[in-house]
């Protein structure tokens, strides 16, 4: 169960659209590390947060692009979600893909289906590239504003 919180992310990539531009360093300087026992799963709805806070659910320490599991193969799932492989091969959808796993999507269409850029982490086509993103996470014990290199989908 892929689980956005892209408020995490920097504004200038357009998720603090409600926020002026004057704000965006205090949002940078302030906005909280993630923290996968607190951080909610902001815009995915009730059903993806009830899952995330439901007992024996694993999650994945990607502070933008986190993933839930659940079951005997969630650890596997969720072990080190790198921040510049969110999607590919080494990444928690990159592993479901390895094990033959099932996508179930309730009321929601194909648009909705963030495992499809697996796809594009593995395809060569024109126009493929690297963005750098950021986000608040804990490092040794300190809150900091991170910089990683990930593919843009």
């Amino acid at each position: 169960c892929p689980l956005s919180h892209g408020k995490n992310l920097d504004p200038d990539a357009g998720v603090h659209w409600t926020v002026g531009r004057k704000y965006w360093q205090i949002i940078r300087d302030n906005w909280p590390a993630y923290d996968k026992k607190l951080t909610p799963t902001n815009t995915m709805g009730a059903v993806a947060e009830m899952f995330r806070l439901w007992e024996g659910t694993v999650r994945s320490d990607h502070p933008a692009r986190s993933v839930a599991a659940w079951g005997k193969n969630a650890l596997y799932l969720t072990k080190n979600h790198d921040l510049s492989d969110i999607l590919g091969k080494a990444s928690p959808v990159g592993r479901l893909y390895e094990l033959d796993g099932k996508v179930l999507l309730i009321g929601v269409g194909y648009d909705k289906n963030t495992s499809l850029h697996l796809a594009d982490t593995v395809a060569n086509y024109g126009g493929k590239h690297n963005v750098t993103e950021h986000s608040a996470v804990m490092e040794e014990g300190k809150r900091v504003w991170k910089a990683y290199e990930t593919l843009y989908v």
